[in-house]
């Protein structure tokens, strides 16, 4: 029974390159590890079909967004991709 379960768990990483480097460093557990679509990603993609013309930008606390928003498979759906530190910046650059 232990094996069954062994065969099913996934560890969903929280940012999508924290799976790729599992899957280099540790890659016996390659198949526990989700490729699920991030929150991010799956939120554009869904923005894109109703709206194609829509521009998708994300803010959010991590720079590996930037990262994740630059591979191919998701560029085409978030256009840009910005940090809470840089929108705090451009609201401090307007005295706001």
């Amino acid at each position: 029974m232990k094996e069954v379960r062994r065969k099913f768990r996934l560890w969903e990483p929280p940012v999508a390159r924290h799976g790729r480097l599992w899957q280099k460093t540790v890659p016996q557990l390659a198949n526990c590890i989700s490729m699920a679509l991030t929150p991010m990603v799956l939120t554009a993609r869904l923005l894109k079909q109703e709206e194609p013309d829509c521009k998708i930008v994300f803010v959010g606390p991590c720079a590996a967004k930037k990262l994740e928003a630059s591979r191919k498979s998701v560029r085409s759906y978030v256009d840009f991709v910005l940090t809470f530190e840089e929108v705090k910046g451009m609201f401090d650059a307007k005295g706001c």
